[in-house]
């Protein structure tokens, strides 16, 4: 039975890789012989694979068939139906999830099958859950940026259900129809929220709280999550397997004395079934506090697993309790391969049971747990975060056992007795607050000194490198006289020895940051930014959340130079981000306001600096002495040489900074790449620049079907006369060209290497 789960939940997770999936037809024709193979005993194990793969291919073909269509994108409905979860405000917008009963087409184009939406709203009335509304909204399809080590944002909202994405229009058929509907769960979390908000504390401490008791890490400022993140707590502050497991521990020692009780009185119940059953309902009771997130129905799946058994009165292994929850989060989430967390989860647990089962209990056991867990994220860690602290072991000793058996019960505690004994609520509270605040504290001042010993190999994406680093972590996790300790050491020699494969000679990557622009050359073991993209939130940016992975993705810790083109939000909003994650050697601006006052390693963008990296030159073209009239252009524009190759960054320069650069002779050579001005506006790329720069690609840096409308069909037109081969990140995501030697450029498209059936 264990080896068949295992090989049921990897049929499920590897469809969560494929390409595409077979069509309809297919399905049927497989299903019969997969569920006549389940009944011979030598066939059982691929039958189980292949029942997977039919269940995975199943899922995903109703969850694909209920998105917006590409063709169907920007278009405007009518939609009747009622606001989910918990809404999400800021000062410009509050964002929520809406399931519809209703759809129509304005145009009276075709009518899409639409389940959930996820809607923003801006100068939105108070919106809450249970609501319904009738809304007119602007929908689009289903789609995330494309680049290196970033995240999938396409994948999270088929995972969760969300058919399309969009915005409520400003107009009359806008109208509330129920000011509350049946919705018991969310109604109680949202009222809760608002109980929290109101608490005369510390706004981290509340977004701390929150997080703990609804799952809410939403409100946890971007710094602050950074921090979190440089010391190993998140897991502290995302409800998931460590707080479901311990508020079931409580449970289970709360009933098991309740059960004694009983027993003692003349109950026939055993004392274990009454403390399953307490542990069950108290875990149940938190994950409905959470919303039923998918980490939360993990977690609620694997203590299900052990507290049945005892229910049941079945002796069950760990390993098979592991490999049944493993088969019930194939069943829930098919798409959970896909995830960090469910890796993240899932290692940490497998560590715990391979080195404890087969051990006998000694003392210390958190300090060895911790130390298990570490080895056994290692390489989840470095995978998709490309880095790992070894302070994080330290930190979460003492973090572990303060959050779980202090600050949880204290803020769960809160919730139970408000009914009863509002006063004891608010003491809970209070008590958890001032907990959060020196928690607080303590994060402020152990993030630098954990960022100070953070170990990020440069060979962090190497599959091989992590393999071999897989390696040692289960020889040291699994028993020594398995003989495994002798091969860790010589893996372990091997891995500090290892170097990282020779840098290109020159490599140019526009990065998909929608409607902005984020590059990054390498010239050798040499990294330069130009750009760190738009700032969408105050919890979301380009440098934090697409230029910072894709340098840690590429083992790259540190950055040469950091050239900011100019003040647009679009170019510069990323800043702060990229410089809170990666450091940064010097920085060059091409507007005054972004000097960096008393930073030693700023300096303005002038024409005539350079600088030379081996073979490859950099020479800045502009600005001049003179003042541009406006913000575009100040840009800094860099031309970029290696022997015959030539590549031009150009940021937003218009026509008139053009002629300049044209009159004055500094584009004198055809460029193999350029970058489009100003993404291809038409107040940029005159026909005379063209002709001038006369490039082989031009690339667009532009959002998918944006309003700007990048690249004007014009300008495209203007290239397609000049002979050039346009390229665009909103089409093919990340671009990369490679030069190798006298050949070149290799170009790549990050959306046709990386393609899953939901793209």
């Amino acid at each position: 039975m264990l080896v068949k789960l295992w090989a049921f939940a990897l049929g499920v997770f590897s469809v969560a890789f494929w390409p595409a999936l077979p069509d309809g037809q297919w399905l049927v024709a497989v299903a019969f012989p997969v569920i006549a193979g389940l009944c011979f005993p030598a066939s059982r194990v691929p039958a189980a694979i292949a029942l997977g793969c039919l269940y995975g291919c199943l899922w995903g073909a109703m969850q694909t068939a209920g998105t917006l269509p590409v063709s169907l994108d920007k278009t405007d409905y009518r939609v009747t139906g009622t606001v989910k979860g918990m809404p999400e405000r800021n000062s410009r917008r509050v964002r929520f999830l809406f399931d519809v009963e209703s759809a129509q087409a304005i145009d009276g184009g075709p009518v899409q099958s639409l389940r959930r939406l996820r809607i923003s709203w801006y100068g939105a009335p108070a919106v809450a859950p249970g609501q319904h509304w009738t809304l007119r909204v602007r929908l689009r399809a289903p789609r995330g940026f494309a680049n290196p080590g970033g995240f999938d944002y396409q994948r999270w909202l088929l995972g969760e259900g969300i058919s399309a994405t969009g915005y409520v229009r400003d107009h009359r058929e806008n109208r509330l129809l129920e000011q509350g509907g049946p919705c018991l769960l969310d109604c109680w979390r949202w009222t809760l929220a608002s109980a929290i908000g109101e608490l005369p504390v510390a706004p981290v401490a509340r977004s701390f709280m929150t997080a703990l008791v609804l799952g809410d890490s939403s409100r946890i400022p971007a710094s602050v999550w950074g921090q979190l993140v440089a010391t190993g707590t998140v897991h502290l502050l995302v409800v998931s397997g460590l707080h479901i497991g311990m508020v079931a521990g409580f449970g289970f020692i709360l009933g098991f004395a309740l059960g004694r009780l009983a027993a003692a009185a003349g109950s026939t119940v055993p004392a274990p079934i009454i403390a399953a059953l307490s542990a069950m309902v108290l875990a149940v009771f938190y994950g409905a506090l959470a919303g039923f997130g998918l980490p939360v129905q993990r977690a609620l799946a694997m203590t299900a697993t052990v507290l049945g058994a005892a229910l049941l009165r079945r002796r069950v292994s760990p390993w098979q309790g592991f490999a049944l929850a493993l088969a019930v989060i194939a069943l829930i989430d098919p798409l959970a391969a896909t995830r960090a967390g469910f890796w993240l989860s899932f290692t940490a647990v497998a560590g715990l049971l391979a080195w404890f089962v087969p051990r006998p209990r000694r003392r210390f056991r958190m300090l060895e747990a911790q130390w298990v867990v570490f080895a056994a994220l290692a390489v989840g860690l470095l995978a998709y975060q490309g880095h790992v602290s070894p302070v994080a072991p330290v930190v979460n000793l003492v973090a572990v056992p303060w959050i779980s058996v202090s600050v949880v019960p204290a803020c769960l505690l809160g919730i139970v007795s408000g009914p009863l004994w509002p006063a004891g609520r608010h003491l809970a509270w209070q008590f958890a607050s001032w907990q959060l605040d020196w928690a607080a504290d303590l994060l402020e001042w152990l993030a630098p000194l954990a960022a100070g010993w953070t170990w990020q190999p440069a060979l962090a994406a190497d599959p091989a490198f992590l393999a071999g680093v897989a390696l040692v972590a289960i020889a040291v996790v699994l028993p020594a006289g398995l003989g495994l300790r002798v091969p860790a050491v010589v893996i372990v020699g091997a891995l500090v020895m290892a170097t990282p494969p020779p840098a290109p000679d020159l490599a140019l990557t526009v990065l998909d940051v929608g409607q902005g622009l984020a590059i990054v050359v390498r010239a050798g073991k040499r990294v330069l930014v130009y750009d760190p993209g738009p700032r969408y939130s105050p919890r979301f940016d380009a440098g934090s959340a697409i230029v910072a992975p894709y340098l840690r993705h590429l083992g790259i810790a540190r950055v040469d130079r950091l050239v900011v083109s100019h003040g647009d939000s679009d170019h510069a909003g990323g800043l702060s981000g990229l410089l809170d994650q990666i450091g940064v050697s010097r920085v060059i601006t091409g507007e005054p306001a972004l000097d960096f006052p008393g930073d030693r390693r700023a300096q303005r963008c002038q024409a005539g600096q350079g600088w030379q990296w081996g073979d490859v030159t950099f020479s800045i073209l502009h600005p001049g002495t003179g003042t541009p009239a406006n913000d575009n252009n100040r840009s800094c524009v860099i031309l970029v040489e290696r022997g015959g190759s030539r590549i031009l960054l150009t940021g937003d320069i218009e026509a008139s900074v053009e002629r300049e650069l044209v009159r004055a002779g500094l584009l004198r050579k055809p460029v193999d790449v350029l970058i489009a001005p100003h993404h291809g506006s038409k107040t940029s790329s005159s026909v005379g620049f063209i002709k001038a720069v006369s490039p082989t690609h031009v690339v667009f840096s532009a959002g998918f079907n944006h309003h700007f409308g990048h690249p004007h069909e014009t300008v495209r037109a203007r290239y397609r006369a000049e002979g050039s081969r346009p390229w665009s990140t909103a089409k093919s995501g990340a671009i990369t060209f490679t030069w190798e030697g006298d050949q070149g450029p290799v170009m790549r498209e990050y959306r046709r290497r990386y393609r899953r059936y939901w793209h």
